[in-house]
């Protein structure tokens, strides 16, 4: 009867040991769980920092653009009235003058627009350096197509007209595009990156 007791002793102490064994493993897990809802907690929290740094950088990155395509309008509106210049000299001027086109002219024209792209080319839009190379190639046209020729025909300037005021299947007229680089014929450049 002995063995039995022993048996029964030995048996209750290893469920005793079990009990006691499950309860601090269930203590244990319970800490761990615990443990790993603060990280989460914290994981959670940073994920939402670095949301947060990471919209504040593209704000700032986007302010810092819309500062520098402010400061670019501000120096095409310093230097496109000098190419208006040198068109409105070279074109509308020149036929309410009834100058004569010469070769003479076509070469003071395309020097004046190399000096000025040479100084001011680097503030132009994409769109007005399209118009600007189409008036600079069809002044070396007539250039070339006349070395031994001095007098131009009305109609070969008229297509240089045509790159400045009127759409041509080339490019956008230049009048146009300068004027849209400078806000006044579409929404403010200013706007247009949203």
């Amino acid at each position: 009867m002995n063995e039995l007791y022993t048996a029964l002793i030995a048996g209750g102490v290893s469920i005793i040991g079990t009990i006691v064994t499950y309860i601090s493993i269930k203590g244990n897990l319970k800490a761990k769980i615990s443990e790993l809802k603060i990280r989460e907690s914290e994981i959670i929290i940073k994920q939402k920092e670095f949301e947060n740094t990471a919209k504040n950088i593209e704000l700032h990155l986007e302010s810092l653009k819309q500062n520098q395509l402010s400061e670019i309008v501000k120096k095409r509106i310093e230097v496109y009235p000098k190419l208006w210049k040198i068109i409105i000299t070279y074109g509308t001027e020149w036929v309410f003058e009834e100058k004569e086109y010469n070769i003479e002219w076509a070469k003071n024209y395309l020097n004046e627009l190399r000096e000025y792209n040479k100084e001011y080319g680097v503030f132009f839009s994409q769109e007005v350096y399209n118009s600007f190379f189409y008036l600079r190639h069809g002044l070396t046209k007539i250039i070339k197509n006349h070395k031994l020729n001095n007098t131009i025909s009305q109609s070969e300037c008229s297509d240089l007209y045509k790159i400045i005021i009127n759409l041509t299947t080339m490019c956008e007229p230049l009048s146009v595009v300068m004027k849209d680089d400078l806000g006044s014929y579409s929404k403010s450049i200013i706007q247009e990156s949203e």
